[in-house]
């Protein structure tokens, strides 16, 4: 595989995705991320029953 290929897909990835994060509100994205959170401690959680 060409690295170099490779490289410039995640380059053109990470720049899309931070150009969309950028154009947001900063209460929408601290929404999604305590949306994450919660999602990860419900998931993982050892819950006694």
């Amino acid at each position: 595989m060409n690295l170099h290929l490779f490289a410039g897909y995640w380059t053109e990835f990470y720049d899309h995705w931070a150009g969309v994060f950028q154009q947001q509100n900063a209460v929408v994205m601290l929404a999604l991320g305590v949306g994450a959170v919660c999602l990860f401690v419900i998931t993982r959680g050892k819950w006694k029953k």
